[in-house]
């Protein structure tokens, strides 16, 4: 009994299986690339992020970032004659005065880390209607 071999691959079927995969292909392609880099960005940037530590830092880390940006502020207005509260944009500032009240409350920073909720974001939302189109002044 002869054996049959198989049809060798001509090109009609290599084209043919090119087509039927290419949409798939291009399909997982543009989902990765929205997994990857856009979704990414249209998440709020964590608390950690605002005061520009890693995360998990631990609190004594979170009160020197604070007092960089802190003195960083004081150290520009001196030299610019404005005042420091006028270099950062009135949210700005509630957000890092926030950010640093949350890191730095040892309840609060475990619930943060473990969790990853942050509950009184309600808190800032308030702030901002209550100073919209206002300029800290010390």
């Amino acid at each position: 009994m002869a054996t049959l071999a198989p049809p060798a691959p001509t090109s009609s079927s290599m084209a043919s299986t090119f087509r039927a995969y290419s949409l798939p292909l291009i399909l997982f392609a543009a989902a990765m690339f929205f997994q990857l880099f856009v979704i990414p960005k249209s998440f709020p940037p964590s608390n950690y992020d605002i005061l520009g530590v890693r995360m998990y830092s631990s609190i004594e880390e979170v009160r020197e970032a604070y007092d960089n940006i802190t003195s960083a502020c004081c150290d520009m207005s001196l030299f610019s004659g404005t005042q420091a509260s006028e270099l950062l944009i009135p949210l700005d500032f509630i957000k890092i005065q926030y950010a640093y009240e949350l890191l730095t409350n040892p309840l609060w920073k475990r619930n943060y880390d473990i969790f990853g909720i942050d509950e009184q974001m309600d808190v800032i939302e308030k702030v901002k209607e209550q100073y919209a189109g206002k300029a800290f002044q010390r």
